[in-house]
């Protein structure tokens, strides 16, 4: 380093030694900074040396500003890197505290699922372990029971071998019954084979027969008692009740089924009862009656039907009865005439009250009192004949040319007749069937069809 010597202004005797501009610079400074003068005199001219020094510690202390300046620009990005650095570690911490609760989270729910699995595994291993007691218990009932049944078991092979004759002589006996089995049988096939030969199974008796039993099966519900003494209730499969009457009124010659079987009577008995009003007060039926509707009773007919204060004859009432089983007009008859005139005449024919119950045989003498006086001179006949033909068309009126049947069909709950006297087309004949089925479907109603045409052809055969 060199060293040279200026002369000081104002003290001309004192050099100064020129060193460093940084050592300068910061010897000059505290000193201007500690100079406080009490009072400033007039500037003097400054010379030439002074001024280029003040130049030189001008560009010091720009120098200085600007290293300090720098050096804050320095520390304010630090300062900005710093923050935002801090940020994305805050960030990451509290992401990796989001992610420490979660997998604190999963770890409790995971070990509430292992304290349940556990817990039900205990239940389970609980009911098993009272399972295998229970199964246990029925074990050592069962071999109780085997024990109990070998027993009975060697009780009674000791019992049939003492009774090894008995079972010789039993053999022998069914050996026997098998025999006398397949004799019957033989006699059965013979006996068979001669009907069918004989004219009745020429004329079709048979068949006719086996289609009366072969009704179409109903399901009803049967109440029996139980075996703990409570009613109990169960379908079962029924086979209808059927009675067939076929009557050739030229010849006399007839087939019939089931004569004493009991069926529902339905509206039968308004036919004894227009019957016996025709033959004891024909004089008076040109009576009037005026229709009073509280005369109504539940039923069939049309006189429920017509205006109030609507008038008829009795004979109209007699009509009634007999084309539209009315209901309401036999009331009304009843109401004029009683019930006794009804009574009567069934009790001469040997007929029953019919107000329940009718048989076959009981249906077959109303309707030959029926023909007796539709044969007769009696002034009543024609009327009869006129009502009977006008009846409601269904069942076999339905099936044969209009005007040819004198008909009455029934349907009422428990009952399905069908019954009349056909005039054509070359001798009348009495056609009467009955059942138990209260209802009218299509199967039905084909069944009593075919089995009324079956007996119509039967029945021609014996003409021939």
């Amino acid at each position: 380093m060199n060293h040279t010597k200026e002369t000081l202004p104002g003290n001309p005797e004192k050099t100064a030694e020129a060193s460093d501009p940084s050592q300068t610079a910061s010897q000059s400074a505290p000193q201007a900074a500690t100079q406080t003068p009490a009072a400033e005199p007039a500037p003097a001219p400054r010379k030439a040396g002074k001024t280029g020094k003040n130049k030189s510690k001008r560009g010091k202390r720009n120098t200085a500003i600007s290293v300090l300046s720098i050096l804050s620009l320095v520390l304010a990005a630090l300062f900005v890197t710093s923050t935002v650095t801090a940020g994305l570690l805050l960030r990451s911490l509290k992401a990796k505290e989001d992610e420490l609760a979660s997998l604190r989270s999963d770890h409790a729910r995971e070990l509430r699922d292992a304290q349940n699995d556990k817990e039900e595994a205990l239940s389970q291993a609980i009911g098993l372990t009272g399972r295998l007691e229970v199964l246990e218990n029925e074990l050592a009932g069962l071999k109780t029971e085997l024990t109990a049944l070998t027993a009975e078991r060697d009780e009674l092979k000791k019992t049939l071998e003492d009774t090894d004759p008995i079972h010789e002589q039993l053999n022998a006996r069914i050996a026997e019954l098998e025999r006398l089995s397949a004799d019957k049988q033989s006699e059965i096939d013979a006996l068979t084979e001669r009907l069918n030969n004989s004219p009745a199974g020429k004329l079709g008796l048979l068949s006719l027969g086996e289609l009366v039993r072969s009704a179409p099966k109903r399901i009803e519900q049967i109440t029996e008692t139980g075996a703990d003494g409570f009613p109990v209730v169960r379908e079962a499969e029924v086979t209808p009740a059927v009675a067939l009457y076929y009557a050739d009124l030229t010849a006399g010659y007839s087939i019939s089924y089931g004569e004493e079987l009991p069926f529902a009577s339905g509206d039968l008995r308004q036919l004894a009862q227009a019957l016996a009003l025709l033959e004891t007060e024909w004089d008076s039926l040109s009576g009037t009656y005026t229709y009073d509707p509280s005369h109504e009773v539940h039923g069939s007919g049309i006189l429920k039907s017509k205006p109030a204060g609507t008038e008829f004859s009795r004979l109209d009432l007699i009509d009634l009865v007999l084309r539209y089983n009315d209901a309401t007009a036999s009331h009304v008859l009843s109401l004029i005439y009683g019930d006794e005139k009804t009574d009567v005449l069934l009790s001469s024919l040997g007929i029953g009250s019919l107000t329940e119950t009718v048989t076959l045989k009981d249906a077959v003498l109303l309707w030959q009192e029926v023909w007796r006086v539709l044969c007769s001179a009696e002034p009543y006949s024609d009327p009869l004949r006129v009502s009977l033909c006008g009846a409601v068309t269904s069942g076999m009126s339905s099936l044969l040319p209009s005007g040819t049947v004198l008909h009455r069909y029934t349907l009422a709950t428990g009952a399905y007749h069908d019954m009349g006297i056909v005039t054509e087309p070359s001798s009348p004949y009495l056609l009467i069937v009955m059942t138990d089925m209260g209802y009218a479907t299509d199967e039905v109603v084909s069944y009593v069809s075919s089995l009324e045409t079956e007996a119509v052809r039967v029945g021609s055969l014996f003409a021939e």
